[in-house]
C-alpha cells in the first residue's frame, strides 16, 4: 500500500531527516525484512518438507504466506529508498510495476485471511458437508480468488490510468496517478478492507455460536449422565466414550474460535488505521499529519510480519511440524483421517 505523503508538490523534496534517524529507520527496515521473509520462508518450507501440513487449509495457509513472502522481498524494499531519501530512484515504468505489487498483494493477503476464515468455518459448521465438498475444484478458486479480484480492480486503474492524460508521476517519485480520486481509493478500500474484514468478523461470529449451541447440547447430554445410578450405570459406561470424544471436540472448536478472534484482532488493528487516514486525508486534502500517516502505513504491512507467527503459535500441527523442522527431524508418521481430497501429496 503506498504511502500518499509523496506527492507531485513534494517529488523534488529530500526525506527531511537527519543521519541518525535514517540509521535507525534502515535498520529498523531491515528487521522487519529479515522478519517478515524468514516467517514467510519457514511456513513454505516446512509445508514443502513435511507431509503432515498438507491438508486442504495448509494449502490456503502457503497461499497467504506467499502473499506476504512477496510484500517483504518486493514491496518493503523498493520502498525503502522512497522513504529514506524522499526520491524515487527506479524509474517511472518500475514504479507502475511496484505500485501494482504493493497494492494487490497486501489485497491478496487480507483475502487469504477471508479464505482461510470461510475454510474454517465449514468445518466447524458444517463438518459434514466439508467433508464431501472441499474438493481440489474448492481448493482452486479458494486460491486464485485472492490474486484475480484485486488484480481485476488495481492492474488496470495503475497502468492505465495516466492513457490520454500524459504523465502523472514524475520520474523521481511515486505515488498513485488516482491518489485525488475519492471513489477510485474508496473502491481499493472496499476491496482489501471493508470487505475482509467485515467477511472475516462474520466468519468468525458463526463460529463462536456454532460452538456455543454444541456447547449447550454437550452439557444437556452430559448432565444426566452425572446423576445416573444402579441400572443406569451400564448405559452410562456405553456412552462415555462419544462423550469423551464429543467434548475433545468442543475443545477445539474453542481453540479454533480463540484462532480466529485473534486473526480478526489482528487484521483490523493492523489495516483499519491507515485506510481510515488514507481517505480522511484524500477528502480534506492532506490535512493528516505525514509522520502519523506514515506509522499507520507501515502498521499495514507488520501485519505480513505477524501472520507466519500466528501459525505456529495457535495451531498444534504447525508447531510440531516447525518444531521437527527446526531440529532436523523427519515425521514419518502421516496424518490420521485424512482423505485424498483433503492431503495434497
Amino acid at each position: 500500500m503506498s504511502s500518499n505523503i509523496t506527492d507531485e508538490a513534494e517529488a523534488d523534496d529530500s526525506s527531511g531527516m537527519s543521519l541518525p534517524a535514517v540509521i535507525v529507520i534502515a535498520v529498523l527496515i531491515a528487521i522487519m525484512i529479515i522478519l517478515t521473509m524468514g516467517g514467510n520462508l519457514i511456513v513454505l518450507i516446512t509445508f514443502a518438507k513435511d507431509k503432515t501440513v498438507r491438508q486442504f487449509s495448509d494449502c490456503l495457509i502457503v497461499n497467504l504466506a506467499i502473499s506476504d513472502l512477496i510484500i517483504g522481498s518486493i514491496c518493503i524494499p523498493l520502498y525503502a529508498p522512497l522513504l529514506l531519501t524522499g526520491s524515487w530512484p527506479f524509474g517511472h515504468p518500475v514504479c507502475l510495476l511496484w505500485l501494482v505489487f504493493d497494492y494487490v498483494t497486501p489485497a491478496a493477503s487480507t483475502l487469504n485471511i477471508c479464505c482461510i476464515s470461510f475454510d474454517r468455518y465449514l468445518q466447524v459448521g458444517h463438518p459434514l458437508w466439508a467433508r464431501t465438498h472441499r474438493t481440489n475444484k474448492l481448493l482452486a478458486i479458494l486460491l486464485a480468488t485472492p490474486w484475480v479480484l484485486p488484480a481485476l480492480f488495481f492492474l488496470p486503474a495503475i497502468t492505465l490510468w495516466e492513457v490520454g492524460q500524459g504523465p502523472i508521476i514524475p520520474e523521481n517519485a511515486c505515488f498513485l496517478p488516482y491518489n485525488e480520486s475519492v471513489l477510485m481509493l474508496l473502491g481499493g478500500t472496499l476491496i482489501e478492507f471493508i470487505f475482509p474484514f467485515i467477511t472475516v468478523a462474520t466468519f468468525n461470529v458463526l463460529v463462536y455460536l456454532t460452538i456455543r449451541q454444541r456447547g449447550k447440547r454437550f452439557l444437556t447430554t452430559a448432565g444426566p449422565g452425572a446423576t445416573q445410578t444402579g441400572n443406569q450405570q451400564e448405559k452410562s459406561d456405553q456412552t462415555k466414550g462419544g462423550t469423551s470424544a464429543s467434548s475433545k471436540t468442543l475443545q477445539q472448536d474453542r481453540k479454533a474460535a480463540r484462532s480466529l478472534f485473534i486473526l480478526v484482532l489482528t487484521f483490523g488493528v493492523c489495516w483499519m488505521p491507515f485506510e481510515t487516514t488514507a481517505l480522511v486525508s484524500t477528502i480534506c486534502g492532506g490535512c493528516v499529519d505525514p509522520v502519523f500517516f506514515e506509522v499507520t502505513f507501515w502498521l499495514l504491512w507488520i501485519n505480513s510480519t505477524i501472520n507466519p507467527v500466528l501459525y505456529p503459535l495457535l495451531h498444534p500441527r504447525y508447531r510440531r511440524a516447525f518444531f521437527n523442522l527446526l531440529t532436523k527431524k523427519k515425521n514419518r508418521v502421516a496424518p490420521s483421517g485424512t482423505s485424498a481430497v483433503n492431503t495434497i501429496s
